[in-house]
């Protein structure tokens, strides 16, 4: 299972800093909601496509003393089973559904702003499937909070980013905060 555990403001410092190795173990196992500390179980490498290189980040693995179930401690800048790191893929989503752009433009400026000449269309197209597919859920996020109420007037893709966007300005943490009310990572397939 993947835990998205941590908010991480700096990539880059993430990787330099060593960061995983200092990261707190979660309690509570979402497998068997064992109540108590997970430990420590390891570590493995997963890559991030980040200023045109694919670089290795360590992941943290913990394990439930009860029912032996491992737990991946993933930072709040991954999106589990992407390659592509949450502000590309939130970046391409604004750019198509609140800018009103296509995937062809979408593809070159996130090539430009992000530095990463791999992105191709159909990775533009996959996010926006993807995201139009998850619709439902996202809704069902922000129908929590009080202030984002008086926008879900209408359940459009345009709404839906917008209020990703504004959350991520105002709290810094849609990733991790979605997991932890929604227990399923952003993204995952419906």
């Amino acid at each position: 299972m993947i835990i998205i555990a941590f908010p991480v403001k700096n990539i880059h410092k993430y990787i330099e800093n060593e960061s995983y190795l200092y990261i707190d173990t979660p309690s509570g196992c979402p497998n068997c909601n064992y109540n108590g500390k997970l430990y420590r179980h390891g570590y493995y490498c997963r890559g991030v496509f980040i200023d045109n290189n694919c670089i290795d980040i360590t992941i943290a693995r913990v394990i439930c003393p009860v029912c032996h179930k491992t737990h991946a401690l993933i930072p709040d800048f991954l999106v589990p089973y992407f390659i592509y790191p949450l502000s590309v893929i939130l970046t391409s989503l604004k750019k198509i559904f609140i800018d009103g752009h296509g995937t062809t433009y979408v593809t070159d400026e996130i090539i430009k702003e992000f530095n990463l000449s791999f992105v191709k269309q159909q990775n533009i197209s996959y996010f926006k499937m993807r995201f139009l597919s998850i619709m439902n859920y996202v809704y069902s996020f922000f129908a929590n909070f009080q202030e984002y109420i008086e926008t879900m007037n209408s359940l459009s893709p345009r709404t839906l980013i917008s209020n990703i966007c504004k959350y991520t300005k105002e709290k810094l943490k849609f990733n991790l905060h979605y997991f932890d009310l929604m227990k399923v990572h952003f993204f995952k397939k419906a």
